[in-house]
């Protein structure tokens, strides 16, 4: 069998043109002149010429004339619209007719030269690539030495490649036709390979088998079997073999085909590094890299080395794309270069996003985000060009995610912007989006706190309909961690989801898969829902209330009302709802408590210890209930992976532990053993610290305790800066709770979303401030703007005040009546 293929090749190889199809004179000395001829306008003068004087263009002219034509119009402007000229359309039909069956024409070398040269000059007719497929199946391909059979799918692949419609439908018939042949072809030849025979894929030259495999990947074909014979090849040979062009096309299509290699891969950074990056063109650079970090390698020498490579080159010769993916690929192997970063801001910023598209913006957005680099100018000129210059319809759904997911990262982006990239996503509807992306594009709305109820209300029965097992843990935890932190109460999804996670937990596997921060994650969202959900509750029960009183005031009206009692009756249909939220979030945590007390919670972060330990506390504080026993037992081991590290601990994360000290130790439990190693670091950490500059809203307040006469102080550090309280009113030193009131002056921030309840960390503070034993007083945003003069806010304060206990003639606190305290957790 390997006898009859290679006496096969020979027969396509050489003497394969009829004795009747030889070329004549004629025909030899035309090729002669089309082959010397300078541009498109020379080769088609031949042409005519020809038919002037009745000589026949052959194969071998037609090819020819073809490939002339591809070299010489290369970067001219006239000959960009060659499909329209008519010497240039029959040349096609020439070579249509001579690729019939029995036509005795085009031997392997003028078909992949005829490819070649269509391809090479734009050209994409289907007729013409329909009888190049047609007649290589004819001839069969076993006749192709390498680079005819390398050419050919290359001009295949290039042909499609950014065809559209029915163009594109078209030519895929013959792309896959002619790909498939090629696969058949060269998966025989390497198995008909051996050390001691020449053939297989031995006798490709690097060029070959880089632009072979660079045509199956570009098409799409990523389950072929030559991807396996490359890579195989590859590693036999000697890397620096290949030119920096063939190097990085072949890595570039191994890896988007999903057939990385290790071994290979690092073959490919060694060799890299000792050839040098200077040795690389830019699109060589980006390609490389880019592959590289995608197949998930690891590449930081390789990445310095490019770092400092690109530094010292002019970025103006970096196309768009290019730029975007080398940071990309720093962004994907999490490589941070500030240098980089910088010049290649500066270069963006220097020539405009006029020429990005925008999948371009899009990654470079992501990558500076995920860095952490902060680029505000350059965001800023993101957004302009999306508000000012952009159709958002040409961004791809993981687009339009990844922009908003980079703005709230870097804490950038107008709420204008935020809506109209949120408002496109609504506008196509939300079928089309990844859950991923679903999870990002609400994560980043909750993380800005530019509010969008409609896209909350949108993912969430998009989620629904999808069902809670369409999500990875990542996605899952991210949506409801930021429906929590945006007080957006996803009734039906939470109740869902407690539901899945009581299947879950009945498996052997339970909640292994999730991650420490997806676990507290869900735990700081399962407290804040829960809460939220009781801050919509009460102000439903207000709003019954009210309802009712009303009609009791009017009874004889009441009895015939029926929008009356449809309106009762939809009131307690969503108090019931958001009572069974409260419920479903309450039985999720528990479900987590439980995981998380079989888990080693030493490898668990210092951000995700603070989060579970404060998540706990407050839920309990919010249900007012004491810590459960398995509660109690969570916060111990929480305790036990902290101790040795509350060094390592983050100002927030401290104050996190500050809470929950104060919360569940008693006064002289705190100086010893845990609590106080916590309270050490906090007085550490604010030895320093300036006090928080007042709001105007303070200021206000202050100013009127100032002409009532009220001995005051602002801004008082309590507990070791865990807290700091807006005013303190009464003598003495103000961090004593005794004989003082605690004024909150508390703005939109410190209320749940639509609600006059206060939010999770407000809630806590007061409560917590009133345990250790000052009496406190809220002055909320929605009375002060009612309060239009000097003396109607005298007034009130003066009011709210005696209300308390405050004796406003001998100005000290009354403390014979003491309001009740809450107790500890």
């Amino acid at each position: 069998r390997r006898a009859d293929r290679q006496g096969e090749r020979g027969r396509g190889q050489g003497g394969g043109i009829p004795h009747g199809n030889r070329p004549r004179p004629q025909q030899i000395a035309l090729n002669s002149r089309i082959a010397a001829c300078r541009d498109p306008t020379e080769v088609f003068e031949e042409v005519v010429k020809a038919g002037e004087i009745n000589v026949r263009l052959n194969s071998v002219n037609l090819a020819t004339a073809l490939h002339r034509v591809a070299k010489t119009a290369q970067g001219r402007g006239p000959f960009q619209n060659l499909q329209q000229d008519p010497v240039y359309l029959s040349l096609l039909r020439m070579v249509e007719k001579g690729l019939l069956p029995n036509s005795g024409e085009f031997n392997p070398r003028e078909i992949a030269n005829t490819a070649w040269g269509i391809a090479k000059a734009g050209g994409t007719s289907p007729s013409t690539f329909k009888a190049l497929a047609e007649g290589s199946a004819h001839r069969t391909l076993a006749g192709f030495k390498p680079q005819e059979l390398a050419n050919t799918v290359w001009a295949f692949a290039t042909a499609i490649t950014g065809t559209s419609g029915q163009e594109r439908l078209l030519l895929a018939t013959s792309v896959d036709q002619m790909l498939t042949l090629a696969e058949n072809e060269i998966v025989q030849r390497r198995a008909y390979h051996n050390a001691d025979t020449e053939g297989g894929l031995a006798d490709f030259k690097p060029q070959e088998l880089s632009n072979t495999i660079w045509a199956f990947s570009t098409v799409g074909r990523h389950d072929s079997g030559v991807y396996a014979a490359v890579v195989e090849e590859m590693k036999r040979r000697n890397l620096p073999d290949f030119v920096p062009q063939d190097l990085a096309n072949s890595v570039w299509a191994i890896v988007t085909a999903g057939h990385a290699c290790p071994e290979l891969l690092a073959q490919v950074q060694e060799d890299a590094l000792k050839r040098g990056i200077a040795s690389f063109k830019t699109q060589e650079i980006a390609n490389m890299v880019w592959a590289l970090a995608k197949a998930d390698h690891p590449i930081h020498p390789l990445l310095a080395s490019v770092a400092s490579d690109v530094r010292k080159r002019k970025l103006a010769a970096f196309q768009p794309q290019e730029l975007s993916n080398i940071v990309w690929a720093f962004a994907t192997q999490a490589f941070k270069a500030e240098s980089l970063l910088d010049v290649v801001e500066e270069e963006l910023l220097r020539r405009g996003l006029t020429a990005f598209k925008s999948q371009e913006i899009a990654n470079t957005a992501w990558a500076f985000a995920k860095l952490g680099h902060t680029a505000e100018a350059l965001f800023q000129t993101m957004e302009d060009e999306i508000l000012g210059n952009r159709d958002l319809e040409a961004f791809v759904p993981q687009e339009l995610a990844n922009m908003l997911w980079s703005f709230a990262k870097l804490d950038h982006g107008s709420e204008t912007v935020f809506q109209e990239l949120s408002g496109e996503m609504l506008r196509r509807g939300l079928s089309t989006f990844k859950t991923q992306e679903l999870s990002n594009a609400v994560w980043a709305h909750a993380t800005n706190g530019h509010a969008y109820p409609g896209l909350f209300l949108a993912v969430e029965t998009e989620a629904l309909r999808r069902g809670i097992n369409a999500f990875t843990p990542q996605d899952l935890a991210n949506m409801v961690w930021a429906f929590g932190k945006a007080d957006h109460v996803a009734a039906l999804l939470f109740e869902s989801l407690q539901r899945e996670f009581e299947i879950i937990g009945q498996t052997d596997r339970g909640l292994s898969t999730f991650k420490p921060q997806e676990l507290s994650n869900i735990l700081w969202a399962c407290a804040k829902t829960q809460h939220s959900a009781k801050c919509h509750f009460n102000k439903l029960e207000a709003s019954a209330r009210g309802v009712f009183t009303h009609a009791q005031g009017d009874a004889e009206d009441f009895s015939g009302r029926d929008d009356t009692t449809s309106v009762v009756l939809e009131v307690d249909k969503e108090l019931f709802r958001y009572a069974r939220t409260g419920r479903a979030a309450e039985l999720m945590f528990e479900a987590v408590e439980e995981e998380l007390l079989r888990r080693d919670l030493s490898v668990f972060n210092t951000q995700h210890l603070a989060n579970i330990a404060w998540a706990f506390v407050f839920l309990k504080f919010s249900r007012f209930h004491k810590l459960s026993l398995s509660g109690t037992r969570l916060l111990v081991a929480v305790s036990l992976a902290s101790d040795s590290r509350v060094n390592e601990f983050a100002i927030e994360e401290l104050r996190q532990l500050g809470q929950v000290v104060l919360a569940t130790r008693k006064r002289a439990a705190r100086e010893m053993g845990f609590a106080k190693k916590v309270n050490e670091a906090l007085r550490r950490y604010h030895l320093d610290m300036d006090a928080p500059e007042s709001s105007i809203f303070h200021q206000e307040v202050s100013s009127v305790l100032r002409a009532l006469g009220v001995p005051h102080h602002n801004e008082v550090k309590v507990f070791e800066g865990v807290y700091h309280i807006d005013v303190v009113v009464g003598k003495g030193t103000p961090t004593d709770p005794k004989g003082h009131i605690a004024i909150e002056v508390d703005g939109p921030t410190h209320f749940c979303a639509g609600s006059e309840e206060p939010n999770p960390h407000t809630a806590l503070k007061r409560w917590l401030l009133r345990r250790e034993g000052y009496r406190v007083i809220s002055v909320p945003f929605f009375d002060w703007r009612t309060l239009q003069s000097e003396a109607v806010r005298r007034a009130y304060v003066e009011h709210r005040l005696t209300e308390i206990g405050w004796d406003m003639a001998r100005m000290e606190l009354d403390e014979s009546t003491s309001p009740l305290q809450p107790t500890v957790l």
